[in-house]
């Protein structure tokens, strides 16, 4: 697999876009990946890894209260904001 393939503005995907467009629904609250899961229908493996990529590429930030796993809050950064009002809103 070619690692860049599928990938749109700002390197991410679809399912990225999906994430952030979520996430941009629930204004500034912080969501789990357990609650993603139920809002967004992806897995949580899936989430367990893209979580933390979008956070390492500044699109999320993540509560820094000590959580683990799937249990970890993020919310939107000012970045995750932008990309999904400009890219994700009309996605899907």
């Amino acid at each position: 697999m070619v690692p860049d393939a599928g990938l749109g503005p700002g390197g991410l995907d679809a399912t990225d876009g999906a994430i952030l467009r979520v996430m941009l629904g629930a204004g500034p609250a912080y969501l789990t990946a357990l609650d993603l899961r139920q809002r967004t229908g992806i897995g949580t493996p899936i989430l367990a890894v893209r979580l933390p990529r979008l956070e390492r590429l500044g699109y999320v930030w993540r509560l820094p209260d000590g959580t683990t796993g799937l249990h970890r809050t993020y919310r939107l950064s000012p970045a995750g904001v932008t990309y999904a009002r400009t890219h994700a809103a009309g996605a899907g």
